[in-house]
């Protein structure tokens, strides 16, 4: 098993991105997006605060 799971180690990174690049996103606007993201069972957060895991694939739609 990979870190975090097995998750991919630049899942984190790949969504950081997404959401900063291609979206537009602040640092601060990602920080709120991942912990709103996290009780809605969409993304598992290592408890190291470094990774992130996909959990619900009909989020990412």
């Amino acid at each position: 098993m990979g870190r975090a799971g097995g998750s991919c180690p630049s899942i984190f990174e790949k969504i950081n991105a997404l959401f900063m690049y291609q979206r537009g996103g602040s640092g601060p606007e990602f920080g709120v997006a991942i912990k709103k993201a996290v009780p809605r069972n969409w993304l598992e957060l290592h408890e190291s605060g470094t990774y992130v895991r996909l959990i619900n694939e009909k989020a990412a739609n």
